[in-house]
């Protein structure tokens, strides 16, 4: 049994900034990008999907989701946790959650 995929793969971040996308239909992973590329370090997030984020700022580079054409269907908006940093600033960071909403 096929699944259909949405009309169109973009999303906002947190319902506000486009990503950019690429799916990867053989492997049914979806692939967001938030502004040029540039160096990353990636995350595990408590959903299973990753958050890549410069290993600078710690700003999000981008999110791999995988099983998207089962996901996109159970989740609209998708939600994603960005983990703890740790020890940031001065601070502990916390979990930071985004919402991935269809454009």
């Amino acid at each position: 049994m096929s699944v259909s995929l949405p009309d169109s793969l973009d999303y906002l971040l947190d319902g506000a900034e486009p990503l950019a996308s690429s799916y990867d239909e053989q492997a049914d992973v979806l692939y967001l990008a938030r502004g040029e590329p540039r160096a990353e370090v990636t995350l595990d997030s408590e959903e299973g999907h990753l958050v890549r984020l410069d290993p600078q700022s710690y700003e999000i580079v981008g999110f791999t989701i995988f099983d998207f054409s089962r996901r996109w269907q159970q989740d609209a908006p998708l939600t994603i946790t960005v983990p703890s940093l740790g020890f940031q600033g001065g601070r502990t960071s916390k979990p930071e959650m985004h919402e991935l909403v269809p454009a």
